[in-house]
């Protein structure tokens, strides 16, 4: 068992989704979300952002389907 950050963080204005938003920290206790697609930290507003637990099966299981995107998005680049 593992633990997570169990918020969500919402699409970023430049139209990537969800799931292509991550956190970073930027030291002590701020956290930053960063876009994949226009590269650009945000903050977020008034947040929380809890810890949930995941089992390893779930974690592999979200780790590739994140891979399978990430490929899928540069096969189609060209």
């Amino acid at each position: 068992m593992r633990w997570i950050n169990g918020g969500t963080i919402p699409a970023c204005p430049c139209g990537g989704p969800s799931e292509d938003q991550v956190r970073w920290s930027s030291g002590a206790d701020r956290v930053e979300w960063f876009c994949l697609i226009c590269e650009l930290f945000r903050m977020p507003p008034d947040w929380v952002d809890e810890l949930v637990p995941i089992s390893d099966a779930e974690l592999k299981s979200r780790n590739a389907a994140m891979a399978r995107r990430v490929r899928e998005r540069w096969l189609r680049r060209g």
